[in-house]
Parts: structure tokens; sequence; C-alpha cells
């Protein structure tokens, strides 16, 4: 087992792990039975065609409310965790769209500083973000291109620091690959570290929303633990595809869930997402409900909160005033800032 995996009942070294690297991967959580009844659910929720969230969903609310799960989440956030809305799930009976376009671009997800509310946000020396994407991935990337990318550690670093690299002058040395016609070519690599991760069905994937991470892992079959920049992946995925391991058979099936612990660095981000999620004009706010009696209750035995800004965002567009209302006196923020509410 590497470094970077643990063990469900380890869970000090889960949160040692975690953030020393910004991510750990929990080995086993889920049986097979298990992950089947998942998949079948999603299955469910997929021939509805709706896309809300994961808490919103009778379905689907129970996996991320799943006991194992939320005592990771405590191990790693503390007795009270955060809510708020951001979760995923990528769906298809076959690999189609999802599973043939990943994105393949090195980025991190934390957003918002007091001054911007789209600024990208940096720690301060020895702080460790408070808010951890959780994945459950229904295929094997052991042994398979398509996984998660993630650079160990980028989640200290300031993004002054710490750029995606562009032009070869952001690389050293030179990878060789040997291609079917004899020839060889020779790939740069980047001067931080990247990892692919080997998460197979049943694990956990956790990472912080600080760290640098990259979907679509291409794993190359001369050397399947060399993790290359994405950017440079992407090309060689194009003009050499024989020289990666193929894609798993079936959808790139997954389940997305953001848990935090209460803090202004989490406000900003709730709040970047929320005013995103505004001016974008996606999601249908009708298929938010995390914000009914029932599932608020249902969630605060857990020991969890809500955070409704994204539904206020979008009741806020819808003009459903009544509701947003309810949602403001609700509604706990964190801090100051670029305050939904206040808006509103």
């Amino acid at each position: 087992m590497s470094d970077y995996a643990k063990r469900p009942d380890d869970l000090d070294g889960i949160k040692q792990t975690a953030e020393k690297y910004g991510f750990c991967i929990v080995k086993g959580l889920f049986s097979a039975e298990r992950m089947r009844e998942m998949e079948a659910l999603m299955a469910e929720e997929w021939k509805r065609g709706t896309s809300r969230d994961l808490m919103s969903s009778d379905q689907l609310r129970p996996v991320i409310l799943d006991d194992k799960i939320l005592r990771i989440a405590n191990a790693l956030l503390g007795k009270e965790l955060v809510y708020y809305g951001e979760t995923s799930m990528n769906y298809e009976p076959e690999a189609g769209k999802i599973a043939n376009n990943p994105f393949r671009t090195l980025h991190a997800d934390a957003r918002g500083t007091p001054g911007d509310i789209n600024k990208t946000w940096d720690p301060a020396p020895g702080q460790v973000y408070r808010g951890y994407r959780f994945g459950i991935y229904f295929r094997d990337y052991t042994r398979y291109s398509g996984g998660l990318k993630v650079a160990p550690g980028s989640h200290h670093v300031g993004q002054t620091k710490f750029k995606p690299p562009r032009g070869l002058r952001n690389f050293f040395g030179k990878h060789r690959v040997d291609l079917p016609d004899g020839s060889s070519i020779k790939i740069p690599t980047a001067t931080y570290e990247l990892y692919d991760i080997a998460s197979e069905p049943g694990d956990l994937v956790i990472f912080s929303l600080r760290v640098f991470h990259s979907a679509g892992a291409a794993r190359l079959k001369q050397n399947p633990t060399y993790a290359m920049h994405p950017a440079i992946e992407n090309d060689l995925w194009k003009s050499q595809p024989d020289l990666f391991h193929p894609y798993p058979s079936g959808g790139r099936n997954t389940l997305f869930f953001d848990y935090a612990a209460p803090g202004e660095e989490i406000d900003l981000y709730i709040k970047w997402r929320a005013w995103r999620s505004y001016n974008s004009g996606g999601d249908n706010v009708e298929e938010f409900n995390f914000d009914d009696e029932r599932i608020v209750r249902e969630a605060a035995a857990k020991g969890i909160s809500m955070r409704f800004d994204k539904i206020m965002a979008k009741a806020l567009k819808a003009k459903q005033n009544e509701r947003l209302e309810k949602l403001k006196a609700n509604n706990r923020e964190f801090s100051n800032y670029h305050s939904i509410t206040a808006a509103s």
C-alpha cells in the first residue's frame, strides 16, 4: 500500500495523510455488493434526467450520510460538518461523453478572498484548508487510464508560487518512450511532483479543495506509474493513443460531494460557488430541495449543518421571494464578505 493510502479504521493516518499531501485514498471502504447497489441507484437517478445535488435525492442521500463516510469526515474536519450543495453524479450506461472527454487541466477549486470573490484562495504558512471533496469511483484505475491526477503537497503552496507550467521552460529532464515503429520520443517532466491515483471500486478518494488536480489521468503502458503533466498527456493521448492503457469498460461513473468545517475560507468558497451558479443560470432551482425541513433534520441528526447560498442564488434569479426570505432567515454565514443574504 502506498504512502497515500490508508485503511478505513486508521482515522489518524487518514487525517495526517490528507493534511500532508492534500489527498488520501481510503482503501476498501465499500463492499462489492454495496458498490453495485450504489451504481444501481445512480442508474435510477439518471433515468429521471435531473441535475439535483445528492442530498436532495432520496435515492442517493443515504450514500453521503453513510456513517462510515461521516466518521472519516469528522476525523478530518471536526464534529460540525457543513454541507452546501456541492455534489455531482457522473453516470453513463456505457462509455460516452463523460468517459471520453475528461477535464485534463491542472487546477485547484478553492476560490474567494475578502477583496475578490473570484480570486484563488492562498493559504497562510501552515494553514490547512478546511474543505474536502469525497469521490467514489466505480471503475478500476489501478491498471487503466481515466483516474484522478494530483500534485502532492500543492495545497500548501500559494497560486503565485505554484503555477501550471506554460512552455517547456517549466519542465526539466526527458522521459523516453519507445514508439511502435521503432523510434522514440522524449517527454518533458514537470518541475513538481504529480501522482496518478490508483483507486479501485470500493475505495474512497478524498482531496483538499486547495490541492491541484486533473481528471482523466493517462497511464503509459511502458511505465504505468509515470505521471506526466495533463497538457502534455492530452496531446500525446490524441497523437499516440496506443502508448497508453485504455479507459476501463463502461461509463466513467463517479459520485462527488463536499464537506467542510465552519470558517472564513469555506464561507468564501461557498459564496463563490453560489455567485457562479447565479451567473451561469445552470441548474434548475426546483431540483434542489435540501432546504426541506425533513432533510435538514436528518442531516442535523448526523452533525451536519446546511448552507443554502446556492439555493438562494437560484431563488434570487428565479424571483422566488417567499422561499428566498425563508432561506435568508436560516442561513448561517461564517463571514460578512460577498453575502448573498445582504445582496438579496
